[in-house]
């Protein structure tokens, strides 16, 4: 759980906690980052499969949002694959968010494509032209109540939009929430707990299954599993 008397928002601003999360920390070049998503892990090949899932089923996003977007990464391989002229990515980590156009040069996105916003997601009203799709990538397990945090994230769509969850759950999770998050502010959800919280926000779910899991080197980990909502009717 978050330590006693340091917000969330503490934690991720934290500098010296920031450079120790080396793969991420930009400052000194992109190699790393950039290994690390194709070569330690499955996190870009997760996320493209998830895309590809997404567009099957709820068509290409010209515009979507990113939730705790991190350096943005998984925005930057979303506006290459879709082709997206317009993206927001959201965070409370101002460190991060600052080495987002240097994450997007290095994945081969445009960064004037990209506006960054320093907030949290819960407390900011939609703005601006609805988008067609939020994608959530090691995002929505930040978050304790997911039917509130896919109810926000139906309010920015247009109706039929999209919102897809990569790079989270894995076969075997169970489907409840534990009682307390990690360190970082995480929980551990499983696909069905997600595709409920989806349902109840006004979303048809549907569950990807991928044949690798996300982490290779964790023993005993199952594959990963994406999971697709699709916006039903018009917003309540």
């Amino acid at each position: 759980m978050t330590p006693p008397g340091k917000p969330l928002e503490d934690y991720w601003n934290d500098e010296a906690q920031e450079q120790a999360k080396r793969y991420f920390w930009l400052e000194d070049g992109q190699d790393l980052m950039l290994r690390y998503l194709r070569e330690i892990t499955n996190l870009e090949r997760g996320l493209a499969a998830g895309l590809t899932f997404a567009m099957e089923h709820g068509g290409p996003a010209r515009s979507f949002l990113e939730v705790a977007a991190g350096v943005g990464w998984a925005a930057a391989l979303g506006c290459v694959a879709m082709d997206a002229e317009r993206v927001l990515a959201f965070d409370i980590s101002r460190h991060r968010l600052r080495f987002a156009p240097a994450a997007w040069k290095a994945l081969g996105a445009d960064p004037a494509r990209l506006r960054v916003l320093e907030a949290d997601f819960l407390r900011h009203r939609p703005e601006g032209p609805p988008y067609d799709a939020v994608l959530f990538c090691q995002g929505a397990y930040m978050f304790q109540d997911l039917p509130e945090l896919f109810a926000a994230a139906r309010l920015w769509l247009k109706p039929g939009g999209w919102v897809l969850v990569a790079n989270e759950a894995a076969e075997g999770q169970g489907d409840q929430a534990p009682a307390e998050p990690d360190v970082t502010g995480r929980w551990t959800y499983g696909a069905g707990h997600y595709a409920s919280a989806l349902e109840q926000a006004g979303f048809t779910p549907l569950v990807q299954d991928l044949p690798f899991p996300i982490y290779p080197a964790l023993a005993g980990q199952g594959n990963a599993r994406n999971i697709l909502g699709i916006a039903s009717g018009e917003k309540s």
